[in-house]
This record gives structure tokens, C-alpha cells and sequence, in this order.
């Protein structure tokens, strides 16, 4: 009788441990999860985001960005200055078709309006795939931004109860300010 006393004492001490413990490593997985999801679109996405000149605000919301990259001569590359608009860039997140009206996890990158299935997709799937994660994008200013912010975040549910984890990254338009040259 006094074994099973100090069993059921025992039990009830560690019960709540094992539940904090299991809601923290919850917790702790899905920031590890979000944060190697935005690392990898951050690096994807910086090359390009940081060449920006413009983002076009009259397209973009909080799940599809949109900017503009300087023009450039067709035979050398080179940015043709006085700097002007050159190519639309849209990010966004699709199903495999890139189709940017239809729901999917997959980060996508159009070029001029046309879904770009060689940066997107890896063997016909997603190369960076959100899976149950979210993204969304902000800016600095929302008439003329310099630098835009993405966020990654997620909804996990453990006892009935939900667990969020939430991470940004910023990134610099480095052609923001010399534009008008």
C-alpha cells in the first residue's frame, strides 16, 4: 500500500515535467523548423531582392511581393543608367503549377508575369516547401520602401492548445537610394 502511494506521489510530480518538456520541444522544433525555412528563401531570395531598385506596392501585399530590377543592356548586363524599371520579379507561395491564384507551399518566383519552374522546383517538387509554415513580407515604409521583411510562421496544436512560432529576416534594397541618379 505505502509502495503504491509514494508510485502514484511520483507520478503526479513528474506528469507536469513530461508535459512542459514535451510543449517545449514543440515549440523549440517548430522556431528550428521556421528558422531553416527562411534562412534558405532569405538566401534564395537575396540576390535578387538586394539588386532591387523598386518594389511595386500597387501589386504587392502580404503574401505575393513584387519588385522591379533596374534595366539592363541586352548584350552585356550591364545596368543601364540613368537607372530605370527593367523586370518584374513576383515571390509567392503555390502549388507545383506555380499558379499564383492557387494555394500551395512551395516558394515560387515569376519573372514578367511567368512562373519560373527552374528556381522553384527541384524534380518537380517544391525547393523550398513551407509545408504547414506561412510566409508573408512588410516593409520599412509602405509607399517606398527600402528594405523588405519576411516572416515565416506557423500554427502547431498539442493538447487541444496552440503553439506558434514566428521568425523575420530583413533585407536591404541596395539600388533603393541611388535610383534617382
Amino acid at each position: 500500500m505505502a509502495a503504491m502511494f509514494i508510485m502514484l506521489l511520483c507520478l503526479s510530480v513528474i506528469s507536469p515535467m513530461i508535459r512542459t518538456t514535451s510543449k517545449l520541444w514543440t515549440s523549440t522544433t517548430g522556431d528550428r523548423q521556421n528558422k531553416e525555412l527562411l534562412s534558405r528563401a532569405v538566401q534564395k531570395l537575396s540576390p535578387t531582392l538586394r539588386n532591387t531598385l523598386r518594389v511595386d506596392t500597387s501589386a504587392t501585399t502580404a503574401h505575393y511581393l513584387v519588385v522591379i530590377l533596374p534595366k539592363q543592356d541586352p548584350i552585356t548586363g550591364a545596368y543601364i543608367y540613368p537607372l530605370q524599371d527593367g523586370k518584374a520579379y513576383a515571390y509567392y507561395l503555390s502549388d507545383t503549377s506555380g499558379d499564383p491564384n492557387k494555394k500551395g507551399t512551395i516558394l515560387w518566383r515569376s519573372v514578367s508575369g511567368t512562373p519560373d519552374k527552374n528556381w522553384s522546383l527541384r524534380s518537380g517538387k517544391g525547393g523550398i516547401d513551407f509545408g504547414t509554415s506561412n510566409l508573408s513580407f512588410s516593409f520599412d515604409d509602405a509607399t517606398n520602401p527600402s528594405t523588405v521583411t519576411m516572416t515565416a510562421f506557423s500554427t502547431q496544436w498539442q493538447s487541444n492548445k496552440p503553439l506558434s512560432a514566428t521568425v523575420s529576416a530583413t533585407v536591404l534594397l541596395r539600388n533603393h537610394e541611388i535610383a534617382g541618379l
